[in-house]
């Protein structure tokens, strides 16, 4: 499921949608995460945010036992994990608990 747009990514303002520009589909890719949290309410370890966030942008469609994902089992933005060279990784508090996932293409 791709909007087909070519500009940079970020899931959460994206108002078309995903985006994955071809760089991004095969190239290498940087992830940034940042996790929203309240103080009486801190946010989970990063490995299972990671993990999750991975799991669904990567290319699933030679995957099975994925229907747990519901709609997300069409999403992907790179083709394999591999492609994944650099990640950041912060939480910061806010009032309203949430994340926001941003994809780009690194220089090979």
């Amino acid at each position: 499921m791709r909007c087909g747009n070519s500009c940079s990514l970020c899931i959460t303002s994206c108002p078309a949608g995903l985006i994955a520009p071809a760089d991004v589909e095969e190239g290498h890719v940087a992830l940034d995460v940042v996790v929203r949290a309240s103080a009486d309410q801190p946010a989970w370890d990063a490995t299972n945010y990671l993990g999750g966030i991975g799991d669904v942008l990567e290319d699933k469609s030679r995957r099975d036992g994925i229907d747990h994902l519901g709609d997300l089992a069409e999403v992907w933005l790179h083709g394999n994990d591999r492609q994944l060279k650099e990640i950041s990784y912060r939480e910061i508090e806010a009032d309203e608990t949430g994340y926001t996932v941003t994809v780009r293409s690194l220089a090979r």
